[in-house]
């Protein structure tokens, strides 16, 4: 006959948690998921990146039309915090994007933009 030695056959492996049947050589299946929990975080930081022509105030582009035609060769980037420290930092950045990318030196913004206006209807 042929079979282990003692003419017994192993015993079969424990099952897995919860009763599940063991794992047959394969890859462990992944986890389930927890559910909308595992999504609902907030983030420590944003950048949120805008076109400055589409934020800047309109008084500043009242008397000088040409104005318009320099905002858009810049990009403001507004960083929002959740956590301690420095909260609305918003500095511009000069296009570049003949060469893909933005001039690395920027400068905080001294126009007013749209956000910081009050409307009252």
């Amino acid at each position: 006959m042929w079979g282990p030695p003692g003419g017994r056959p192993p015993p079969p492996p424990p099952p897995g948690p919860a009763g599940a049947p063991p794992p047959r050589g394969g890859p462990a299946p992944p986890p389930p998921p927890r559910g909308s929990s595992s999504l609902a975080y907030e983030s420590d930081i944003v950048l949120v990146l805008a076109d400055k022509a589409d934020i800047v105030a309109r008084e500043h582009l009242v008397y000088d039309l040409t104005r318009m035609d320099r905002y858009r060769e810049w990009v403001v980037v507004s960083v929002e915090k959740n956590r301690h420290g420095n909260d609305n930092v918003v500095l511009e950045f000069e296009k570049d994007f003949a060469h893909g990318r933005f001039h690395p030196e920027g400068r905080p913004v001294e126009e007013r933009l749209i956000e910081e206006r009050v409307f009252r209807e």
